[in-house]
């Protein structure tokens, strides 16, 4: 019978009677009664009454009394006219209770005022105590919602009666569970403790390019899908991160994880910034970008098959200048026949040892090409007047974007981009347009757009500009310029543009500038693979 009578209290309410208390109470109380229930609602406080002077006195057949949560004072002589009252539920929100207005037992929170004033009076009191399945759990990534019952004194209150909700029940420390039963509320804490960091996924880069600045191995830790953050959840310990050779590094787990493992990566000389193929009276020419000062030498490869299983090996030693050409420390021409799959290699040599360590490959591919193939323009300027055969590419091919045909006085940046597509046969690849934002749009209906500035980018990837960036956040404004770029220097960006001012011939053409990576103006990239 008591399940029952605490369902009803507790479930949404069938009104069969509604009235409302006299307009000299100073605020709104509507009550109801249902199923021998007297339902009490409204916010405020409710008017103190003479004895057997509440509007619900003459009711007969009320057993239990339901008091809405909102209700701040219970006024004097409210229900004690109510002999045949079983019980009465009071919220936590009612803090004070008037003279001779209870007489049965009580039903509160474990510190409310109806607590204070069930003893006072020498009253029944109960109280809803949350139970819990278990009070110890090892954090897994998710929050932790352990399964809970509600009981009182005498009876365990049905699962649909009362709903649990949970607070810091994700991270390592104490939770609380709590419930609100009819506005009275009952909590408890349970505890949720650190997992073992060797459980996590640990992943990072085998090896580090040289810069002679610390190495950090761009260590990343999941577990069960819960990004770790690095202070919060570990902290690092570094051992040889600067100088060629092995480092080690010590995660140590806290917060959410504890224990501690060691892990190791390669620093190794920084590789090549580009490679650009030319021939000559059918003889290869191969030029490339400098490594880093720590590098002793390059290695490179030259072969007919793409996975390099028979190639011709090159070793040169003591070459660490910009664009030197290999063909002529070759010992003899190397013929320019086609296919050629190229990569090289820089490589640093050991005081202690006298080993080799080696950068990454970097290949010759469509992406060099494409950057080789805007070299081809450097010089072409609106005063020498080669500039229109730049215009006059882009416009050859018909239909012509937007079905517009540049003139030579308009801005032709976007249509130096589009022409070095064109002599690279790229168009299956990269859209053509003479309009930086409209070969933005473009980019991105393919998913070949970037957006963040601070996106480290590499040879033959495009990047536009915006030339009222503020400088604060990425730039997300209308593009008004576009260059290929031609290499990547640590976070030096060598860019080869058109329609660019070349201030030492005052003139407009294809010329070069250098950019930072997250740079004031950079718009974004876009971004292709062959």
């Amino acid at each position: 019978m008591r399940k029952r009578v605490l369902s009803l209290v507790l479930s949404a309410v069938l009104v069969l009677t509604v009235f409302s208390v006299p307009a000299e109470a100073k605020e709104s109380i509507s009550w109801s009664i249902s199923e021998g229930v007297l339902y009490i609602s409204g916010t405020g406080k409710m008017r103190d009454y003479p004895v057997n002077e509440a509007p619900w006195s003459s009711e007969a057949g009320i057993s239990y009394v339901m008091v809405g949560d909102g209700i701040t004072y219970i006024g004097e002589n409210a229900f004690s006219s109510l002999y045949g009252l079983r019980g009465i539920f009071i919220p936590d929100s009612v803090t004070e209770i008037g003279d001779n207005a209870v007489k049965c037992s009580i039903t509160g929170g474990r510190e409310s005022a109806a607590k204070e004033y069930a003893y006072e009076n020498s009253l029944g009191f109960r109280y809803p105590v949350i139970s819990l399945k278990r009070t110890s759990y090892i954090f897994t990534g998710e929050k932790i919602c352990p399964e809970a019952t509600v009981r009182y004194s005498d009876y365990t209150a049905a699962g649909d009666d009362y709903t649990v909700s949970y607070e810091n029940n994700l991270n390592a420390g104490k939770a609380k569970a709590a419930v609100s039963v009819g506005g009275i509320r009952a909590e408890t804490e349970f505890e949720i403790r650190p997992a073992d960091i060797n459980s996590a996924d640990i992943s990072l880069r085998e090896t580090e390019s040289y810069t002679g600045k610390v190495k950090t191995g761009g260590i990343s830790i999941e577990y069960n899908g819960y990004r770790a953050a690095k202070n919060r959840d570990y902290i690092l310990e570094y051992d040889n991160n600067i100088e060629l050779g092995t480092a080690s590094v010590t995660i140590k787990g806290t917060g959410n994880f504890y224990g501690q493992t060691l892990r190791s990566f390669e620093i190794i000389p920084s590789s090549v910034s580009s490679i650009y193929v030319s021939s000559k009276n059918s003889s290869l020419s191969i030029e490339w970008g400098k490594a880093g000062k720590e590098a002793d030498g390059y290695e490179i490869e030259i072969s007919t098959s793409e996975d390099y299983s028979e190639c011709d090996r090159y070793d040169i030693e003591g070459r660490n200048t910009v664009r030197k050409t290999v063909t002529e420390y070759m010992g003899s021409p190397v013929a320019a026949t086609k296919p050629q799959y190229i990569r090289i290699r820089a490589y640093a040599v050991s005081d202690k040892d006298g080993l080799r360590k080696y950068s990454q490959w970097y290949s010759y591919t469509r992406k060099s090409l494409f950057a080789g193939k805007a070299r081809n323009w450097l010089g072409y300027s609106e005063k020498n007047r080669k500039y229109r055969k730049i215009i006059d590419s882009y416009n050859s091919v018909k239909p012509r974007p937007r079905k517009y045909k540049v003139k030579y006085t308009d801005p032709w940046c976007a249509a130096f981009v589009s022409a070095v597509i064109l002599k690279s046969n790229l168009t299956d690849i990269l859209p053509r347009e003479c309009s930086c934002q409209v070969m933005i749009n473009l980019l991105r209906k393919r998913n070949l757009w970037i957006e963040s500035d601070s996106y480290v980018p590499e040879q033959g990837d495009i990047i536009f500009y915006d030339w009222n960036d503020t400088g604060k956040g990425d730039c997300t404004g209308w593009a008004d310029h576009v260059g290929i770029v031609e290499s990547v220097s640590g976070s030096s960006i060598r860019v080869i543009e058109g329609n660019r001012y070349l201030s030492s011939k005052r003139t407009y053409g294809v010329g070069y500038r250098t950019v930072r990576v997250n740079g004031k103006y950079i718009r974004g990239y876009g971004v292709w693979r062959d």
